[in-house]
């Protein structure tokens, strides 16, 4: 049974069949996961955990929009896991878990675990996405893994076998990934073998995955319906990548599965962008875009997904981070190596000559901070020019320089 709300789009059901295959494309969400600490408790024993009376109408609120069938006390309680002292189980697959790990502000989180088969439950019992997530951030939930997968039951406009020879083997793209670690067959696709695909990022990161379904599906013995393609983007968001997908999925009001699929897309090309090679410009950046990618891509436009979480980097986390795990290594190289640490002092001149803009301005910020004047490019110069060695010190920067701003 499928959902008509928006927050049921796109989740490939068991029950998926030939029917549905006017549409060779569909997005889903394929993993949803999220902490909140906004149901108290009162821990008595591992066996007994009570709610606090003010968190009872949040908690009856979560299980009614998680599709909970009676009351949430009701359900059979499991023992938890990754520091969660209790577990519910919703149905057969979906999660929530009781009494966690504190977080900065010192209360017990909860979380909500919906893996793969779990979503599909979800939807299957008319839930809606939209609801949930409204709920998450309503109540400042971090979002921890948020997946998003694609599926392509044609193959016309990409094949992910060419796409891999023609455009990822021969680095012909751009990505927000720094590595692809492919599964490649034997030798072709009519071998027998059990899978390909195409692996960015690390496992328990952000990670993008470009596989074939089918194979998959074939090798675990599971029904590939009378599909002869399926292929499979999937995008795996976590820690505050997570929480600013699931903010995005949500600002976009999704109406109807075309919206999910385009928005699905802008978040593929934000993080997978496939390129004509120009020997005649080293900058890939510079390089066109494939026109196969932007009709698959339905045209849409690139969605930068930012760390909603990620600490801003400032002078003062760094010198405490020097502080940490550098100062014993330097007192051994005083020790052993003097003339290694002088070169090292002359060798900051050559890097404040490389400052750009934003390097500047990061300095200035910690001055400013600090009451200090900030430094302006002429200034800059002169500490760069007073670090080199001798020799390279031009004549209009030999002058004294007063350093007392700059400590």
């Amino acid at each position: 049974m499928k959902s008509s709300e928006p927050g049921g789009l796109g989740i490939t059901h068991p029950t998926y069949t030939n029917q549905d295959q006017n549409e060779h494309v569909k997005a889903s969400i394929d993993y949803f996961k999220c902490t909140f600490d906004k149901i108290r408790y009162t821990y008595k024993s591992h066996s007994s955990i009570t709610i606090q009376e003010e968190s009872l109408k949040f908690i009856d609120q979560l299980f009614s929009i998680l599709t909970a069938d009676k009351n949430w006390y009701d359900y059979q309680k499991i023992f938890g896991m990754h520091g969660y002292k209790n577990c519910i189980v919703i149905g057969e697959y979906i999660r929530v878990f009781l009494y966690g790990p504190k977080n900065a502000k010192g209360y017990n989180t909860s979380m909500i675990d919906l893996s793969g088969s779990a979503c599909r439950e979800f939807l299957e019992r008319n839930g809606s996405f939209t609801d949930l997530i409204k709920l998450m951030i309503e109540w400042d939930a971090k979002c921890t893994r948020f997946d998003l997968a694609i599926d392509d039951t044609s193959g016309e406009i990409c094949d992910i076998y060419d796409l891999w020879e023609n455009y990822i083997d021969p680095c012909n793209y751009t990505s927000t990934f720094h590595d692809h670690n492919p599964m490649m067959p034997k030798n072709n696709r009519l071998e027998t073998f059990t899978g390909f695909g195409i692996y960015f990022g690390r496992r328990g990161s952000n990670q993008l995955l470009i596989y074939d379904k089918k194979l998959e599906r074939e090798a675990q013995n599971k029904p590939v319906f009378d599909f002869s393609v399926w292929y499979r983007y999937e995008i795996r968001y976590a820690g505050g990548k997570a929480t600013t997908i699931m903010k995005n999925f949500l600002i976009n009001l999704l109406k109807s599965q075309e919206d999910f699929n385009n928005f699905a897309f802008e978040c593929l090309y934000g993080v997978l962008d496939v390129k004509i090679r120009d020997s005649n410009d080293s900058n890939k950046n510079r390089w066109k875009t494939a026109p196969m990618w932007i009709e698959f891509l339905n045209q849409v436009k690139k969605l930068k997904i930012v760390n909603e979480f990620k600490p801003e980097k400032t002078i003062e986390k760094k010198e405490k981070w020097v502080e940490r795990n550098v100062d014993k290594t330097l007192a051994k190289l005083y020790l052993t190596r003097q003339n290694f640490l002088l070169d090292r002092l002359k060798n900051i001149g050559s890097k404040l000559k490389d400052f750009t803009d934003k390097d500047l301005a990061e300095v200035n910020k910690d001055l400013k901070s600090n009451g200090l004047k900030a430094i302006d490019k002429n200034e800059l110069k002169k500490v760069a020019a007073s670090l080199a060695p001798s020799e390279e010190i031009e004549e209009e920067n030999s002058e004294n320089i007063e350093y007392k701003n700059y400590k």
